[in-house]
């Protein structure tokens, strides 16, 4: 499983691009717009796995962060299907 960016918003596990998109795109019921943003969606590099800083604590206080490749170790390890969303950015 690799962790992708699909969107400025969005990110997801999936075992490759491709496969991740279309999965993505029917999570928003394939509307028009379901797919404009995912014209860029990347696989994340090795440095960006260990650079972004996802909250996990309970009140998303910031008191709790791991690393990118921490969530996706954890989020491989706890198993079911995939793709999936991983994190989101609210703005």
């Amino acid at each position: 499983m690799k962790l992708f960016h699909m969107c400025d918003e969005e990110s997801w596990i999936g075992p490759d691009l491709e496969t991740t998109k279309t999965a993505c795109a029917a999570a928003r019921n394939n509307e028009p717009f379901a797919t404009e943003d995912l014209e860029d969606a990347r696989e994340y590099t090795e440095a960006e796995l260990d650079s972004i800083l996802i909250d996990i604590s309970e009140d998303f206080d910031g008191t709790k962060r791991i690393t990118a490749r921490e969530l996706l170790a954890s989020e491989i390890a706890e198993g079911g299907e995939f793709p999936r969303f991983a994190f989101g950015v609210d703005y």
